[in-house]
């Protein structure tokens, strides 16, 4: 019997029987539109790394791909990445060079400063692994305390990582 009264009431009065759906659905699209919100917020902040404030010239951009090129020209994408990361920790590090170009360009630094235009470089190498880290965040070091890189351990860096045929330290 309820439910005959039931039944009728909401076909006398069909607005108020939906009432309740209308503001489900009202209150399930404005959560909607909350999760996304804050999805697109994570992805512009995801984007942002921590090497994306670095200024790059036109001139240190093509002296950074000629001297990854020659540091790493024998490793694969990790180990040209790793070196990308070491430059630009040089960079953020206040033991270093503010610039890529003084960073490079440091007297007893990197060797290959010397061989930066040299036929065998090719620069085309590092492309690749500077964007990725630049750009993506794509890291491959863990962090930003690794300062020094050589073919074998140096007595200047501690906790080494190998990466191929570089060895990747922090700073004593």
């Amino acid at each position: 019997m309820v439910n005959l009264y039931k039944a009728e009431y909401e076909r006398q009065h069909p607005k108020r029987g939906m009432l309740w759906l209308k503001v489900l659905s009202i209150i399930i699209a404005v959560l909607i539109m909350l999760l996304v919100g804050s999805l697109d917020a994570k992805a512009a902040t995801a984007t942002q790394t921590e090497y994306s404030d670095i200024s790059i010239s036109d001139e240190e951009y093509e002296l950074l791909k000629r001297i990854v090129a020659a540091e790493s020209q024998t490793q694969e994408l990790e180990g040209r990445k790793a070196v990308v990361e070491v430059i630009f920790n040089r960079v953020l590090s206040d033991e270093f060079p503010d610039s890529v170009k003084g960073v490079l360009s440091q007297k007893g630094q990197f060797s290959t400063w010397s061989m930066r235009n040299a036929s065998w470089v090719v620069p085309e190498l590092a492309t690749e692994a500077i964007e990725a880290v630049k750009e993506d965040g794509c890291t491959v070091l863990p962090d930003t305390e690794y300062l020094f890189f050589s073919r074998g351990k140096s007595r200047y860096a501690k906790d080494y990582i190998k990466i191929q045929d570089h060895w990747f330290g922090r700073a004593r």
